[in-house]
């Protein structure tokens, strides 16, 4: 047992008043004379043993009762180990886990509304003159400063949920950091240790005290979006489309008729019954057709309480008003590549000159560059389409009769596609068509056994890098790759093994119609459908030729006032707009300048809390522990005397009140010593 006041001891020098009262008996004694004692026979007299004994005991009750009221004052304490004694920490740091999982509710409540009652009562405990620290996901900066015993218990109160996440480990550096200069730090975690919130923890223990304070929780049930994807990367006007969504069942029991809605500029466009079983994962199509040209935001959402926040995705993409084509002639224009191009006016633009005469600096507008029996590619030039390729754009290869194996290798060899041979095969027939690349999805109605396919004369023997991801989307007989395609840093490379300019079978056979607009359409730029709130996001917004002008200053804005200028860089036509991490509310926002719409992104709230799998307590012990944790008090919070608790799991068992009790049974046994013994 050790004192927490030892300085109170000195009060036993009181018991020495007791003692002298009882040693000189101040009493006066007056003698009485009778004539005769028979008067007084019938007084009982105490003799003189008995009544020094009577005054012994009293004596000794109150010297026992001062004596436990003062160790009472001195507050003593059994340590949790015999060899501990009390800690004196000058900073204590609370952490309160506000993420969307603490909008569970249990048995008490909300559990955000538990965790702020229970940080409450801790701070009542705790001493009132040392500097307190409030940790909360948030990482705020007006968290970073010490607040009296007042203040934080005012700043608690204010807390609210947010959608950051953080990892114990995340949690306990915070701490470190804030401690500065203290010596000693007490680290108070209150959250519902949700699976993934333990994280391997790096630390050293020395000079600090970890007390971790599950909340209890009650199983939860949660059916969640997950993700979403369309099956085609391609948006095209007026033509349908379909999104598959990824929905999750993480609960224990089976949903039925859960409906799913999908919604395009806030119209409803499709509608769908869900039946989910227990621990299920389930992929669902919603059909549409595509009716807005330009920029589109879309919202899925379905219907599930109590966790509410992962009811809802959103999304957006651009269906684009206009595809603009550079075609970099070798020598003459090619007649059917002119009338393919001509096609569209209003949505197809392309521009048309011959090699030597293209400028660099215009690329940025096009988003698509044909390069038509092109008989060299200068280093300049090949540096330029590697770039523009890179920003999601697409380039079209097509040799010329007169190009060498050596000039084209050079082109592939930078794409990584593959390696033509030096000699040519005179005639070759079409023979394998990739019926599941997107070039020829929805072309053919049905499939032939036997179709009848062009003949190609004077192809380059192309030999693919199978490792690359290269793909053929056409072959002749001896499968000889005769069209390779392939996906390079977020665009398109296509490479035609042969030259159109004497291959008029298939320059007037439908697969070239069908495959050439088809990657005319495939070249709109793709972006990404939405990203996830609180990360290191941008957004690449290609400016085109009538809107190339520097803008001084960009805005994101959204629908209920947001208004935050971001960084941005201006590369080459794109402009690359850094989203704030500060940015986290889901939703649609809108990059705009000089009040023209430059593009829409969509922000989602990470489905990693949707995920409710909790610890045991024995289970979180074992978790915490290989973590890296080497010490650490864990506090059952659901205990009502929760004070006492603390006090106990920090400072050990508190005797006080069992001294209190000790006096005031001696005070008991004086007052009966007094009254029985006559």
């Amino acid at each position: 047992m050790v004192l927490t006041y030892p300085i109170f001891l000195w009060a036993l020098f009181s018991l020495s008043i007791p003692i002298i009262i009882h040693l000189f008996n101040f009493r006066k004694y007056k003698t009485l004379y009778f004539s005769n004692t028979r008067f007084v026979d019938h007084v009982k007299k105490d003799t003189k043993t008995r009544n020094k004994l009577k005054q012994y005991l009293i004596l000794l009750m109150r010297l026992l009762m001062l004596t436990a009221l003062i160790i009472a004052f001195a507050r003593p304490v059994i340590p949790i180990k015999e060899q501990d004694k009390y800690r004196e920490v000058d900073a204590i740091a609370i952490y309160i886990d506000n993420s969307f999982s603490m909008e569970s509710e249990s048995e008490q409540g909300p559990l955000l509304t538990q965790a702020i009652d229970k940080a409450l009562k801790l701070v009542n405990v705790l001493p009132d003159d040392i500097h307190y620290y409030l940790i909360t996901n948030d990482f705020l900066p007006e968290h970073q400063r010490a607040y009296n015993k007042s203040d934080i218990i005012q700043i608690i109160g204010n807390i609210d949920i947010s959608p950051n996440i953080k990892s114990i480990d995340q949690v306990i550096k915070k701490a470190i950091v804030l401690k500065s200069e203290s010596k000693e730090l007490d680290i108070y975690i209150i959250s519902d240790f949700q699976k993934k919130f333990i994280k391997p923890v790096d630390i050293d223990n020395e000079n600090i005290s970890i007390s971790i304070m599950p909340l209890n929780v009650n199983g939860q049930n949660n059916i969640f979006i997950d993700s979403c994807w369309f099956t085609e990367p391609v948006r095209i006007f007026n033509q349908s489309d379909e999104l598959l969504v990824k929905i999750r069942n993480i609960s224990d029991v089976s949903y039925v008729d859960i409906p799913v809605k999908l919604y395009i500029n806030d119209t409803l466009k499709a509608i769908s019954s869900l039946n989910i079983d227990a621990k299920e994962d389930k992929t669902i199509k919603l059909g549409y057709t595509n009716t807005s040209k330009g920029l589109n935001k879309g919202v899925v959402s379905i219907s599930d309480y109590p966790v509410t926040f992962d009811n809802e995705l959103y999304f957006s993409y651009r269906i684009a008003e206009e595809i603009n084509v550079l075609i970099i002639n070798g020598q003459l224009e090619n007649k059917y590549l002119t009338s393919l191009f001509d096609t569209d006016e209003d949505y197809i633009k392309f521009k048309q000159l011959r090699a030597g005469q293209e400028r660099f600096d215009e690329f940025p507008f096009y988003n698509l560059i044909v390069l038509n029996s092109v008989t060299n590619i200068s280093s300049g030039l090949m540096s330029e389409l590697e770039a523009f390729v890179s920003r999601g754009n697409s380039v079209l290869i097509i040799p010329s009769d007169e190009s060498e194996a050596s000039m084209l290798n050079q082109v592939l060899e930078v794409f990584d596609i593959g390696k033509l041979q030096l000699d040519k095969k005179e005639i070759s027939k079409i023979n394998s068509i990739d019926y599941k690349h997107v070039l020829f999805r929805d072309v053919f109605v049905e499939y032939e056994d036997k179709p009848d396919l062009p003949l190609i004369s004077n192809a380059f023997f192309l030999n693919l890098n199978s490792k690359s991801g290269a793909a053929s989307v056409l072959s002749d007989q001896t499968d000889n790759c005769l069209f390779a395609t392939k996906n390079y840093n977020g665009g398109k490379i296509y490479f035609s093994a042969f030259s159109l300019d004497e291959n008029q079978e298939f320059l007037k056979h439908p697969l070239f119609v069908a495959m050439f607009y088809n990657i005319i359409i495939q070249s709109q730029p793709i972006d990404d459908l939405y990203f996830i709130a609180g990360r290191n996001n941008s957004v690449d917004i290609q400016v085109n030729s009538e809107n190339s002008r520097v803008y001084d200053v960009l805005h994101i804005v959204d629908s209920v006032g947001v208004d935050i200028i971001p960084m941005y860089r201006n590369v080459q036509g794109v402009l690359n707009v850094l989203i704030p991490e500060v940015m986290l509310e889901k939703g649609h926002y809108e990059i705009v300048a000089n009040n023209d719409l430059l593009g829409v992104f969509s922000l989602n709230y990470d489905r990693t809390e949707s995920i409710l799998e909790y610890y045991s307590e024995k289970e979180l012990s074992e978790e915490l522990t290989s973590a890296g944790l080497k010490e650490f008090l864990l506090i059952n919070t659901a205990e009502k005397d929760l004070d006492s608790i603390i006090r106990e799991q920090k400072k050990g068992k508190e005797l006080w009140r069992l001294f209190v009790f000790i006096a005031l049974f001696f005070i008991t046994c004086e007052i009966l010593i007094i009254r029985l013994m006559k």
